[in-house]
């Protein structure tokens, strides 16, 4: 069999297609049939010897029909005849005896609705003829929009052969308009958000949103204040320790014999050295060893090139000398995911009074939830942020756009353009101008949840930056200090070893003249070696007397130093935690400022973003017949905005942002693209990444976000739900009524039920009488018997079908039929199928 070559028309486009490669792609359910035979087109006439023949048995109507029924499987078809008449046809044509066919004939006349008059088709305009002919024909097999039923689709086919008469009025009604008015009043929440309902009644709007955050803020940072700083080890209390008379003997001894050979000084520096090299060897491979430029940027906040360090290079710092500490190990990412949890769910709480986590609870006021009435009091709109610096003075302070929940950036550059307005130059004046509409723009952000949370990190960061540069300038000291206190101690000891030395030789002279007077018999030797141990005892008494006083200084340097080493070891152990806050701290800094610039578009556009009138444009027509007619509703401000807050009041309820939260995170895979791809399984995963780094997933995210907004879809399910109520609430459809109650038309506006006319409404006028002869008018044959009425809600719209048939009509009573000269029976089985349409095309 040859091809069954047609034309497709789908969704608009007109395209060449083979009728048996259709039956391969889906299954129908129904197959309408409809083939058409224009009478005008049909040779001869009243005094014609042959009239024209109406659907003979080889036509491709026959043919097509066999195809689709050994094709398209268990499809249900319904075949219909349709003849095409008009006031210049023939006078005569032969009718068809072949049954199975469901044969109508389209009556000629054009009428605005039932019980209207009608007026004659002109058919010598082809224009005005097939646009009357298209209406009426897609009234009867289904095509109007929103109308997928027909007349005939139940109705079996008669086993004889007669014709109805039938004429379609249709309606069409479009709300794009004003329901997407309607739509993005009620969905969109920078003016404010919905009241929620909850188990006890309906939330209030939070009289004091600054209290309200920082309360939520509280919450959030007393159960993770850990996450701010660990403990720190603190030196106990020690008590100087006191030198023993055996250890005092043996330094007086030794500073003696020091003093003797004229080295009491570097005796001095002796006794003190083991102390301070112990607390040297502790930090010099961290402290001296440490990369300098990490060093500098913690100590003196300034990065190599002079200028301020942020808060990313206090961040890179941290890790490398973190990296230079005794004993470092790699760690992995601290995992800070319960907390990122809990804040977002706090934000939610905050918008919708619901219970979305385990720390921060809904608002009370009065024993009532109450939620934010603005989303700015919750994050700022991401789109809000402070200009970066023009001119000389940008060049200068090299300056950025400022989010403006990016606190540490907000405090560094206005410490800038401070120190920049009092220094007296020339970009002075323009630095205090910029630093007060730095200060203007940013009273209106700092007190938000967010920024008030991000502040707590901000004040870690620095906190820690300053207590870390404080331990490492007192380690520095600790090795490498204590020089001139050393040169005085020396110059003592020098003085105390000259002291020493005069009391001993005294002592050796007096012992030397005792021996010499006991030699020359002027004392006996028991007096002169009494006297000599008496001298002797007293050079060792005087001595230890003057050494102990004036080594005081001394004792105390040596206690000093031990303490010194005990603190050093304990700020050892301190920098080290310091160093972990740090890291910590500015990671979880990265990640607040990535998870707030995403819930800040979540916060401002929870259904995604508004859809614009274009979205919803609909083509009007102004050539449509009368029985066609095409009409809009008008868009009423006023009334709009009545309509969506009368759906508010119990269309959300508290919580009701959780769902809409869960698609915003599992549409980040698609946002990202095929970076993403391991989000698409678990979405959780941005809950747990690092938030900075070019293969920060987070990071990734909140790109995408701004570049891109998230579908307008999320609020599908939502306004579909709203728009059944304005249907099935009483009090809603009262406002709907107001809503459509003008209709704007061709005509101009008129009420809607003008507009619709009689459309829709049963009545039993006659149908194309003109075609029957006197007989069958007298019958009342014309008389309307079957009527078909679909009406279908297209949002705030509607589409009304409406097709009217007379009961059957035996051919004989046609005026311009006549019977057939040849039996037309059933299609000949030994038909020609090899080129079964010859040159025509369905």
């Amino acid at each position: 069999m040859g091809q069954a070559t047609g034309h497709q028309v789908k969704e608009g486009s007109l395209t060449a297609v083979d009728l048996r490669r259709l039956a391969g792609q889906t299954a129908y359910a129904r197959i309408r049939l409809a083939e058409l035979c224009e009478s005008d087109m049909l040779g001869g006439g009243e005094d014609s010897p042959q009239a024209g023949n109406v659907f003979s048995s080889g036509s491709a109507g026959a043919q097509i029909r066999r195809i689709i029924e050994g094709s398209f499987g268990n499809s249900n078809v319904s075949p219909l005849r349709i003849l095409l008449t008009g006031t210049n046809g023939p006078a005569q044509v032969e009718v068809p005896q072949s049954v199975g066919w469901h044969y109508l004939v389209v009556s000629p006349e054009d009428t605005s609705a039932p019980g209207v008059g009608t007026a004659p088709i002109d058919t010598t305009v082809s224009a005005e003829t097939d646009i009357q002919r298209a209406s009426q024909l897609a009234g009867l097999l289904g095509l109007w929009t929103g109308i997928d039923e027909a007349p005939l689709d139940e109705e079996e086919t008669a086993s004889y052969v007669r014709f109805r008469l039938f004429r379609s009025f249709f309606r069409h009604l479009s709300g794009d308009a004003v329901e997407l008015d309607v739509r993005n009043k009620l969905l969109e929440v920078d003016t404010g958000y919905p009241r929620p309902t909850h188990e006890s009644g309906r939330c209030t709007y939070v009289e004091n949103p600054t209290g309200a955050a920082r309360q939520a803020v509280s919450q959030l940072w007393s159960a993770n204040a850990h996450i701010l700083r660990s403990p720190r080890e603190v030196l106990k209390e020690s008590q100087s320790k006191e030198i023993s008379m055996g250890e005092a003997l043996r330094m007086l001894f030794s500073f003696l014999w020091a003093s003797l050979i004229g080295a009491p000084a570097a005796w001095a520096s002796r006794a003190v050295r083991g102390v301070q090299a112990a607390v040297a060897s502790s930090v010099q491979s961290f402290v001296f060893g440490a990369d300098h430029a990490a060093y500098e940027v913690v100590v003196s906040g300034q990065r190599s090139d002079g200028k301020p360090a942020g808060w990313q290079d206090l961040q890179t710092a941290a890790r490398e000398l973190e990296r230079g500490l005794p004993g470092y190990e790699q760690t992995a990412h601290e995992e800070l995911s319960g907390l990122w949890r809990e804040y977002t769910n706090g934000a939610l709480t905050l918008a919708d009074g619901g219970v979305h986590g385990a720390i921060v609870r809904p608002i009370l006021v009065n024993s009532d939830r109450a939620v934010m009435r603005n989303p700015r009091d919750i994050v700022p709109n991401p789109d809000d942020s402070f200009p970066a610096l023009k001119g000389a003075l940008g060049a200068t302070l090299g300056s950025g756009d400022l989010e403006a929940t990016d606190i540490v950036a907000i405090d560094d550059q206005g410490r800038q353009l401070q120190a920049e307005s009092t220094r007296g130059s020339e970009l002075s004046r323009e630095a205090a101008s910029a630093l007060h509409k730095m200060a203007q723009w940013r009273e209106g952000n700092s007190q938000t949840y967010s920024s008030l949370f991000g502040a707590e990190l901000s004040k870690a960061i620095h906190s820690h930056r300053n207590e870390l540069a404080e331990l490492l300038r007192r380690m520095r000291d600790a090795a490498g200090g204590g020089s001139a206190e050393s040169a005085q101690l020396q110059k003592k000891q020098k003085r105390l070893g000259m002291i020493m030395r005069v009391i001993a030789v005294v002592a050796v002279l007096l012992i030397g003249t005792l021996a010499l007077l006991g030699g020359v018999s002027v004392l006996s030797w028991g007096w002169a070696g009494g006297l000599m141990a008496a001298v002797a005892l007293g050079w060792l008494i005087a001595s230890f007397i003057v050494f102990m006083r004036g080594q005081r200084e001394l004792f105390r340097l040596i206690n000093r130093r031990r303490s010194l080493e005990s603190q050093a070891e304990v700020d050892s152990r301190n920098i080290t935690a310091v160093l972990h806050d740090l890291t910590r701290v500015t990671d979880a800094y990265s990640q607040y400022l990535n998870f707030t610039r995403a819930l800040g578009h979540f916060i401002h556009q929870p259904f995604g973003g508004l859809r614009t009138a274009t979205d919803q444009e609909t083509e009007s027509f102004s050539d449509l017949p009368r029985s066609t007619a095409q009409g809009r509703i008008p868009t009423d401000e006023s009334v709009a905005q009545e309509t969506a807050l009368e759906l508010r009041h119990g269309q959300f309820q508290a919580g009701w942002m959780d769902s809409l939260w869960s698609k915003y995170l599992n549409e980040a895979a698609v946002l990202i693209g095929p970076r993403g791809l391991e989000l698409r399984d678990d979405s959780d995963l941005l809950f747990r990444v690092r938030g900075s780094g070019d293969d920060s997933l987070l990071s990734l995210w909140a790109d995408a976000l701004d570049e891109q907004s998230v579908s307008s879809h999320f609020g599908d399910p939502t306004w579909e739900s709203a728009r059944q109520r304005l249907d099935r609430e009483p009090p809603l459809k009262a406002v709907r009524t107001r809503l459509t109650e003008r209709v704007a038309s061709t005509k101009g506006a008129v009420s809607f039920e003008r507009f619709l006319a009689e459309v829709g409404t049963p009545t039993s006028d006659p149908i194309g009488e003109t075609l029957l002869d006197a007989t069958a008018i007298a019958a009342d044959t014309a008389r309307t018997q079957k009527e078909f009425i679909r009406t279908a809600e297209l949002g705030l719209g509607r589409a009304v079908v409406h097709v009217q048939m007379t009961g059957p009509v035996e051919p004989l009573s046609l005026g311009f039929s006549r019977d057939r000269v040849e039996s037309d029976h059933a299609v000949d089985d030994d038909s020609d199928f090899s080129k079964p349409f010859g040159d025509a095309a369905f």
